[in-house]
């Protein structure tokens, strides 16, 4: 029987940019041992004892130095099998809005990034949950997020 895991997150990153949303992507470096050359969203794996929250937090700052200006969870998760090692992930997602005027600093990980709009985005992205988590989080957050305090974190 598999075994079940919620040990990675997901986070969405958009700024507002002359009144439009644009989300950010990140290609993982070609030496990569996992999916390299594809275009994701900030993806890591918790810590020992993390939580998702405080994990999501984290890999945002590892992966792009970008700064909070507000963070939600997006209803739902994101799940894939890895059959290497039996193992159903579950990925707790959150979207996250960050000053229009700040740009990236790439880690190791990662070999470019790019701001793009919706569907842009959704065509760059390798897995449907991404391409789902990127609708939802635009048509639910980033396109009125003044109003979208569902689901914010404070």
């Amino acid at each position: 029987m598999p075994t079940l895991a919620a040990r990675i997150v997901e986070v969405y990153v958009f700024r507002i940019k002359d009144g439009t949303p644009e989300y950010l992507l990140l290609k993982r470096a070609a030496n990569e041992a996992i999916y390299p050359g594809i275009w994701q969203v900030v993806t890591g794996t918790l810590l020992e004892g993390e939580r998702a929250l405080d994990g999501a937090r984290r890999e945002l700052a590892e992966e792009t130095g970008l700064t909070i200006r507000r963070l939600w969870t997006i209803p739902g998760i994101s799940t894939f099998f890895d059959p290497g090692s039996d193992t159903v992930h579950f990925c707790p997602m959150f979207a996250v809005e960050v000053p229009s005027t700040l740009e990236p600093v790439m880690s190791p990980e990662h070999q470019m990034f790019g701001w793009f709009e919706l569907e842009r985005a959704r065509g760059f992205v390798a897995w449907p949950s991404q391409r789902d988590a990127l609708q939802t989080v635009h048509a639910f957050i980033a396109s009125d997020p003044e109003h979208a305090d569902m689901t914010i974190v404070r």
